[in-house]
């Protein structure tokens, strides 16, 4: 059984899922699941615009990150921000 919960709240709530009804008798004997997990990191990059005030260089930052110009390498994201369940999946 795979587990995608549809928005951050479910996701952060999925250790709580019972798959089995209760009186199964499946429920007594530990099975292998696995279990990804979701981690969402931060990390920081300092980016020089040339604008006439803040607001025009805000404008251009903006612009240049919707179109995917500018984001944080791997190396510069190392802060745990949070980790959730994203799937769990029962192994035959």
């Amino acid at each position: 059984m795979t587990v995608r919960p549809s928005n951050a709240q479910g996701r952060c709530t999925a250790s709580g899922l019972n798959e089995l009804e209760p009186g199964d008798d499946r429920q007594r004997t530990p099975r292998a699941f696995e279990v990804t997990l979701l981690t969402t990191r931060s990390g920081t990059i300092a980016v020089v615009i040339m604008a006439v005030d803040r607001d025009a260089a805000a404008s251009a930052v903006r612009e240049q990150l919707a179109s995917g110009d500018y984001a944080a390498p791997p190396e510069h994201c190392t802060d745990d921000i949070q980790t959730e369940i994203w799937t769990i999946r029962e192994l035959h």
